[in-house]
């Protein structure tokens, strides 16, 4: 009976593992592993689409009539690539980690659409994606996330909530972590970057880099997320020759103030305390003179003297839908349309 019973056990476990799906898995499209009993990550393209321009990474996939939800896109899964030109990932209720090098040198990848809101994206996951901007749904959750990464990684403050009292001790702290800020930025960030458009505002974080309108826009972004009132933050330009971020600080209800910050034409190294420098944030008439005498001084446009000629633009993240909206608004008129008030000496 002992001996039956020990026969039947084997049996039952040879059948129990012959009928578990083998982990390495082929569907015409991609190369998954499973890796437990509902979850599975890419590894690869299967080789009869190696060829393919275009990928949708979906929530999961079917084996043998069971769902494997996707939940990432292993190390080096579409290396050195050149065929393809877009991903988008599908909407789903579980979080897709981006591993280092996934997308390694994929020169040609062009478009990357996030209707995820659930991901991760490592660090290098996309490096030598020169040419690719990223949209989709899930951009601003995707962006948040990012900006909490970083603000960690520089060990700065992740939703204060006494920086917009009308205080002085809050508008000290305020100007000190943004001080700090533009400083890690500057330090950290390439602002001569040739990925994508340049103020792709995911790409600014993702590649570290971009122009000076994406590196303002990632100032505007990363302090929002350390808990500065995102209203009375704005990214500016005289709309020839640079770009700037217009911020307003409260003093009290008669006297609010807004000051103009150039976070990339600022001499760091000459500031040795523990707070801000004096003339790191600068009211108009501060701000004419240096615009005239301190950026791109090869271009004299009357533009840089005139602050009813300066704009505000409103796209938050850099993506195409964006700039089918209107994404340029004169300062003044932004400023009443919103009721914002304060001061603008």
């Amino acid at each position: 009976m002992k001996l039956l019973s020990v026969l039947l056990l084997v049996i039952l476990n040879f059948c129990l593992i012959n009928s578990a799906p083998v982990k390495d898995q082929y569907n015409g499209v991609f190369h998954f592993k499973i890796t437990s009993s509902n979850k599975c990550a890419i590894v690869g393209l299967d080789d009869k689409n190696k060829n393919a321009k275009e990928l949708i990474i979906p929530e999961a996939f079917y084996v043998e009539g069971k769902k494997y939800y996707v939940t990432g896109v292993n190390m080096g899964a579409f290396a050195n690539n050149s065929k393809l030109e877009k991903v988008t990932f599908n909407p789903s209720s579980t979080t897709v980690t981006i591993y280092y090098y996934a997308f390694y040198n994929n020169v040609n990848l062009t478009k990357v659409i996030f209707n995820n809101n659930n991901i991760i994206v490592n660090y290098a996951a996309f490096s030598g994606c020169n040419k690719l901007n990223f949209d989709g749904s899930g951009i601003p959750k995707i962006v948040e996330n990012l900006a909490k990464q970083q603000l960690k990684e520089w060990n700065l403050p992740v939703g204060n909530k006494g920086y917009n009292e009308a205080s002085t001790e809050s508008r000290n702290k305020k100007m000190t972590d943004l001080y700090r800020l533009a400083k890690k930025i500057y330090e950290n960030y390439d602002r001569f970057s040739t990925y994508g458009s340049g103020y792709n505002l995911p790409g600014v974080l993702i590649f570290h880099g971009g122009n000076i309108r994406g590196l303002h826009m990632a100032y505007r972004e990363l302090a929002r997320v350390m808990g500065v009132d995102e209203v009375h933050f704005l990214t500016a330009s005289d709309a020839v020759s640079t770009f700037w971020s217009y911020i307003r600080f409260d003093y009290d209800k008669w006297y609010d103030t807004w000051y103009n910050v150039d976070i990339f034409n600022y001499d760091y190294s000459k500031y040795k305390g523990n707070s801000y420098p004096s003339n790191f944030f600068m009211i108009n008439s501060k701000f004419i003179d240096h615009l005239v005498n301190e950026v791109n001084t090869a271009l004299p446009y009357e533009n840089k003297k005139r602050p009813d000629w300066w704009y505000v633009y409103t796209a938050v993240y850099g993506t195409d839908y964006e700039g089918e909206l209107v994404t340029r608004v004169l300062i003044d008129d932004y400023i009443k349309q919103h009721n914002l008030g304060g001061d603008r000496a």
